[in-house]
């Protein structure tokens, strides 16, 4: 499954693009059309669960996919960023805990 969720890593990053040039997200915000829009998708992911289309695990992956809130943005900038960011510090020599985090 994380083969296919991979794969669309490339066409999520044109979508942020997309977003940000159509004014679906300002200022690190989405639009409340963008927002019902999101909503919806979550909800048909639970129906799809419930109907047995889709597992219990895929739907709890593809619903943490739409988790904007700011705990799952931190989260999500220290795993993808910060934590490689770090790795590479640490093999430099150059980490100080001090002055990082």
């Amino acid at each position: 499954m994380g083969d296919k969720f991979a794969a669309t890593t490339p066409l999520e990053e044109l979508n942020h693009e997309y977003n940000i040039k159509n004014n679906i997200v300002k200022d690190g915000k989405l639009n409340e059309d963008a927002d019902v829009a999101i909503n919806e998708i979550i909800e048909k992911v639970k129906e799809y669960q419930a109907l047995g289309r889709i597992s219990k695990e895929q739907g709890s992956t593809l619903i943490k996919r739409f988790d904007n809130s700011t705990e799952s943005l931190v989260k999500v900038w220290k795993e993808k960023h910060a934590k490689k960011r770090v790795k590479s510090l640490v093999e430099q020599g150059r980490y100080n805990t001090d002055v990082h985090f």
